[in-house]
């Protein structure tokens, strides 16, 4: 995980990352504080670009495809908008122009299979437990039932999806590839747990609908492009979520589907005067400018819907005059009563939060310097790894804080910035880099 933060107005548009960096050795989670997620996608346009959650795509690590991207395939012009930007970057994530391992889909393909079923026994044995049974293999409980349900319920949730990144049939021709590893693999995370021939088949079922109609969280990469076009004097962001690329056809890569969505809640247009936008993990964020935990709200809600219904029992449970058919609808009048209250309470609070916090606080950050900008920017990020040191949470976000400000008249511009190396040690680094930009201009020049 990590902690990621856009803070733009007018003025332009302040990027702030951290650096840490989750591995998974064996059953062991690795943090180290060493990773880049925030670049400058042009040397000489004013855009950059974030990443987080998975640090590589197919494979290969999103440093890797962005600068590759910036040297090869970026055309010197630019884009007249930053949409133009972001649409053409996404689009230039295919096989012919990344070298991925040959054995890249087929890698991807399992990590998709392997998140979703490892959910699914998740789910089964807190049902084990909740029914009794400590351990699969002790107990009273039905187990195959409960397994079964399990399974039932997640592939009537997927079949009734209407959200769709590839046909079904597209799916299956994908799956097909890689039946026999699935299979040895779906008997490895369900090892212990009954599971017949026909669950078997509706858990590749469920798989095949799960990879039409879904990005996961646990694989999926968040890219976050942000800065001016060239006829754009306002600063923009555009998100997405980006999973991996399903090869259609063996024998070339001409039939290929990228897996992407743009993430609206967390982009923005020009016409916004001012705006703050947490990516990965925001809660601390969402402290700052709603002034309550969204853990607490959602505490909050549940125990007021527990509280509703409770009472509701209580109340036609004193009602001794009634028979139980008339008590059993006096409590479910009561219990809807308390349903739509608890609605009516969630949301006039979010209109207190909204009018007493947020929107004076956005108000105020539309009136801020490019440098204050910045400095908001480094906050937000440096309280949420404050926060991970002082609670009993494992650090998935840590300093240093790599900050950047993008303006329409200085183009971007690194405010803190962390390196591998020394950089007085390394003055050919600088020098090379300056002769490339030197370079490109001359190149954009004679065309």
């Amino acid at each position: 995980m990590t902690a990621e933060i856009v803070v733009l107005n007018k003025e332009g548009v302040a990027m702030a990352t951290d650096s840490a960096v989750t591995s998974r050795l064996g059953e062991i989670d690795k943090i180290s504080s060493s990773a880049n997620k925030l670049f400058s996608l042009s040397t000489k346009h004013p855009v950059g670009v974030m990443v987080y959650g998975n640090s590589s795509f197919m494979g290969i690590p999103w440093e890797t495809i962005i600068k590759v991207y910036r040297s090869r395939y970026l055309p010197p012009s630019g884009f007249a908008a930053l949409a133009d930007y972001a649409d053409h970057f996404v689009s230039s994530l295919r096989y012919e122009n990344i070298g991925f391992h040959r054995f890249a889909e087929a890698n991807y393909v399992q990590s998709f299979a392997d998140d979703i079923l490892r959910r699914i026994v998740w789910i089964i044995l807190n049902n084990i437990k909740a029914s009794g049974g400590e351990h699969p293999y002790f107990g009273s409980v039905d187990l195959p039932r409960i397994v079964n349900g399990v399974i039932d319920q997640a592939y009537a949730f997927h079949k009734a999806s209407d959200t769709s990144y590839m046909t079904i049939r597209q799916s299956k021709t994908v799956f097909r590839k890689y039946h026999r590893d699935l299979k040895d693999h779906m008997d490895a995370v369900f090892r212990g747990l009954p599971l017949d021939d026909r669950y078997r088949s509706k858990l590749r079922d469920l798989l095949i609908e799960a990879f039409s109609n879904c990005i996961l969280d646990g694989i999926s990469s968040g890219v976050v492009i942000a800065g001016f076009g060239e006829n754009e004097l306002l600063p923009v962001v555009r998100a997405f979520r980006v999973e991996g690329i399903a090869k259609l056809d063996q024998k070339g890569a001409g039939w290929e589907i990228l897996k992407y969505a743009e993430d609206d809640a967390r982009s923005s247009h020009a016409d916004i005067n001012a705006a703050v936008i947490p990516y990965a993990q925001g809660e601390m964020v969402c402290r700052f400018m709603d002034g309550v935990d969204p853990d607490y709200v959602a505490a909050e809600d549940e125990f007021l819907t527990q509280l509703f219904a409770d009472y509701a029992a209580k109340v036609a449970s004193q009602l001794d005059r009634y028979e139980e058919k008339e008590k059993a609808k006096i409590r479910l009048k009561l219990s809807r009563y308390g349903k739509r209250m608890t609605k009516e309470f969630s949301k006039h609070m979010e209109e207190f939060a909204q009018n007493k916090f947020a929107d004076p606080t956005v108000e105020a950050v539309g009136r801020l310097s490019k440098s204050e900008l910045a400095v908001m920017a480094e906050a937000l990020v440096y309280v949420t790894s404050l926060k991970r040191k002082v609670s009993p949470d494992s650090e998935t976000v840590s300093e240093p804080i790599d900050v950047a400000v993008i303006s329409k008249g200085d183009g971007f511009v690194w405010i803190k910035r962390k390196h591998y190396f020394e950089p007085k040690l390394n003055p050919a680094y600088f020098t090379r880099r300056q002769e490339e930009v030197i370079d490109e201009r001359h190149e954009e020049a004679e065309d």
